[in-house]
């Protein structure tokens, strides 16, 4: 604290000292008509992050200039007794505004960076020789009692996160003249606000650059990034009743949480419902999926198969309603087995050709959801094809006779001679393996195990 009885000693080591400044000092003033002395005393031992100023430190007073801070005055620390005149506003030239509130910047020379967070404290007015504090009077004199700059920090939450992670922002400390951020390639970081989007940045180990004249803890920082777990459980499905669907989390190595509580990779549902499973992979990266089940039955009770039995020229038919059918989803696969044979046809069509016979109709719907008709498909030959008369080229008769029997037929004149084979079922028109007409008489058809047939040939 100066005292009244040393105003001659303060007047008189103001005029000795001077306050001159080397050009390394990152700021200049313009020196105006008008200032106000700021005596800073050894005792007031200035300081950056707790140790004294060292020889060569700057001290700077700014004011605001349309939102810009703009230097007042500087001093070149000493280690003795000193002063900064800071000027203010005088004939049209910049400076503090009377009444303004000093800010003060510190310049670490070996460092060779500012100091923008700086706490100063101020001597009481004692009505002589100190006639202000912080604010600036035109003529006035204030002392500095405490000064003290902390260094800035910038870092981020963690120095690990997974690529499905918000946004992380960066935890700030102190006050910066400028700042800006960049990063290592491939690391997606606003340059303003230094916000990481980890979903557009790479996996990996990444650097963030802070761009700063302030002094600062690290002008780096490390971080990794590390890859999410993949799950897709597929999409929403629907289920026949008494079938069962694998769910499968993959990731092998992870652990894994379901919605039933279990906590294998996979599990075996049969039930309507919602699905969800949690996945964390060996990095501590999690992932969920969701899937919806639905169940249902294929409904055949309102089906009424509509059927046409079977000729001498054709084969039996049974037609499917497909608009009777409740619950199941197109297309449709039919399935007729014979009764007596065991043997199956198949078809993706509402129409289905078979031979005359009993079958079961079974039905399975796109989703393989499979039913059993209930009741027994009866297809039935109208016509006594036996004895046939096959009357090519004639109007009004049989045209062509159709062999309902599976496998190759084999037809024969009554003298024992083969005339033609082919593959059945199917029609024969009368024609030998040259395609010609045979001639007029009887022929025996002979297919396999089955029953001959004889037919008759006239024209």
């Amino acid at each position: 604290m100066l005292e009244k009885g040393k105003i001659g000693i303060l007047l008189l080591l103001l005029a000795i000292i001077g306050n001159g400044w080397s050009q390394s000092i990152p700021w200049t003033v313009q020196a105006t008509g008008a200032n106000h002395t700021l005596f800073i005393n050894t005792s007031a031992n200035p300081k950056f992050n707790g140790q004294p100023l060292e020889t060569g430190d700057a001290i700077g007073v700014f004011y605001d200039s349309v939102g810009i801070l703009a230097c007042a005055g500087i001093l070149e620390w000493s280690q003795s007794n000193t002063y900064i005149t800071a000027y203010g506003v005088f004939a049209g030239a910049k400076g503090l505004a009377t009444g303004e509130t000093f800010k003060f910047k510190l310049w670490k020379k070996t460092l060779n960076c500012i100091v923008d967070s700086v706490k100063v404290r101020f001597a009481a007015q004692d009505g002589a020789l100190v006639t202000a504090d912080s604010q600036y009077v035109e003529g006035g004199l204030s002392e500095i009692t405490v000064l003290e700059g902390f260094q800035a920090t910038i870092t981020y939450p963690k120095v690990k996160y997974c690529q499905n992670e918000p946004k992380a922002l960066p935890i700030i400390s102190g006050k910066f003249s400028t700042l800006s951020f960049s990063g290592s390639p491939n690391l997606s970081i606003d340059s303003i606000t230094g916000a990481i989007d980890f979903a557009k940045s790479t996996i990996g180990n990444h650097t963030v650059y802070f761009h700063v004249t302030t002094c600062i803890n690290t002008m780096t920082y490390d971080l990794e990034i590390a890859a999410v777990p993949q799950v897709e459980l597929g999409n929403d499905t629907l289920l026949c009743v008494n079938s069962s669907l694998t769910l499968d989390a993959q990731n092998t190595g992870s652990t894994y949480l379901w919605s039933t509580g279990a906590q294998s990779q996979s599990i075996q549902v049969s039930s309507s419902g919602t699905y969800s499973v949690k996945v964390s992979s060996a990095n501590l990266c999690v992932a969920t999926d969701t899937i919806q089940i639905q169940s249902y039955q294929l409904d055949l009770s309102k089906l009424k198969p509509q059927l046409v039995n079977a000729d001498c020229k054709n084969q039996g038919q049974v037609l499917i309603d497909e608009t009777s059918m409740q619950q199941g989803f197109k297309p449709y696969e039919y399935t007729l087995t014979n009764q007596h044979t065991q043997s199956s046809i198949k078809s993706t069509t509402a129409m289905i050709h078979v031979n005359d016979g009993a079958y079961q109709l079974s039905i399975k719907d796109k989703n393989g959801c499979a039913q059993t008709y209930t009741g027994t498909i009866e297809i039935s030959r109208t016509d006594d094809c036996n004895y046939p008369v096959l009357a090519p080229n004639s109007t009004g008769a049989l045209a062509t006779i159709f062999i309902p029997h599976t496998g190759v037929a084999k037809i024969y004149d009554k003298n024992g001679m083969l005339q033609k084979q082919l593959f059945v079922p199917g029609n024969w028109d009368g024609t030998d393996e040259s395609g010609h007409q045979v001639k007029m008489g009887d022929y025996y058809i002979i297919c396999d195990d089955h029953e001959n047939i004889i037919v008759t040939v006239i024209r």
